[in-house]
């Protein structure tokens, strides 16, 4: 999928156009068209300084930031069939995301772009024994605590 860079839910484009097995580009990043997700300081002065269209740009630089720390996983696995993994994701704000890794039959990481509650339905199913949170720093995981379930 693509399209230019003037629509405010291009993080959620993004992260849907990946749940579908499918890439997604931005094309106009910067133009003096209405399209752009940056646009010139002041054209008509001949300061094209990028600015951002709107707030929402930041959250789709904070959604790439976020599939940065799963490239690997991203570039290597397929998406598979909705509702693997039970659990309910529920953002504390309208542009926050979120993605659940499969990482293994033992790993499950679940980024978030903001503050999320994340509820996962009968975790004992799936043989997890313990949870932890934390964040990627580059591709390692440092764990900053357990969570209980």
């Amino acid at each position: 999928m693509e399209n230019g860079g003037q629509y405010t839910n291009l993080n959620h484009l993004i992260l849907a156009s990946l749940a579908g097995g499918s890439l997604y580009n931005v094309y106009d990043l910067m133009n003096t068209d209405p399209h752009g997700m940056y646009v010139p300081k002041d054209k008509n002065f001949g300061d094209f300084t990028p600015v951002p269209r709107g707030s929402y740009v930041a959250d789709v630089r904070n959604t790439n930031k976020m599939l940065n720390k799963i490239a690997v996983d991203l570039a290597t696995k397929r998406p598979v069939d909705f509702g693997k993994v039970q659990l309910a994701y529920e953002p504390a704000d309208t542009g926050s995301v979120g993605i659940v890794d499969v990482r293994s039959g033992t790993e499950v990481a679940v980024l978030s772009t903001g503050d999320a509650q994340i509820t996962f339905s009968s975790i004992r199913v799936y043989g997890i024994e313990s949870v932890e949170s934390g964040s990627f720093h580059s591709f390692k995981w440092i764990k900053s605590g357990s969570v209980s379930y």
